[in-house]
């Protein structure tokens, strides 16, 4: 991720096996899915986890969320995390708001709003859904 991330990428797509079938597996900032198939598959597969959500006129509205994070200690958390954020796809803006101790609110601004951030983080290994209410989403930091 992070020479992808050095040339401006999002994510990276990992196909392994023979041509016939593969394994395929797509690196995110925040999360990693798996599935097998031919090339098309991987090609497909990527296309249609990246891709943003399409429907109801809510995943077409920019709305903002309050979204915590705890467990963020050092800078280098905070530069993570904030990469990590603006890495959702559909995030215009992800800006802090308050830091209290290891306690970091951003204010995030997506289509969709608080729902697509939590459906976009719903896989993540590195931040862990911890509590959400109508005013925030709450996650712990796991480096």
């Amino acid at each position: 991720m992070q020479m992808a991330q050095r040339y401006g990428g999002d994510a990276v797509l990992v196909g392994r096996g023979d041509t016939a079938n593969l394994q395929w597996t797509l690196h995110t900032g925040f999360s990693s899915e798996s599935w097998s198939g031919p090339l098309a598959a991987g090609i497909n597969g990527a296309v249609d986890t990246m891709a943003p959500t399409q429907g109801g006129s809510l995943a077409q509205t920019e709305a903002s969320a309050r979204v915590e994070i705890d467990g963020i200690t050092t800078l280098t958390d905070y530069a993570s995390v904030e990469r990590m954020l603006e890495s959702i796809p559909g995030v215009r803006r992800a800006n802090v708001s308050a830091a209290s101790g290891s306690a970091v609110m951003f204010d995030v601004v997506a289509r969709g709003g608080g729902d697509a951030i939590s459906h976009a983080l719903a896989g993540s290994t590195h931040l862990v859904r911890s509590d959400a209410s109508s005013a925030r989403l709450a996650y712990q930091y796991r480096p």
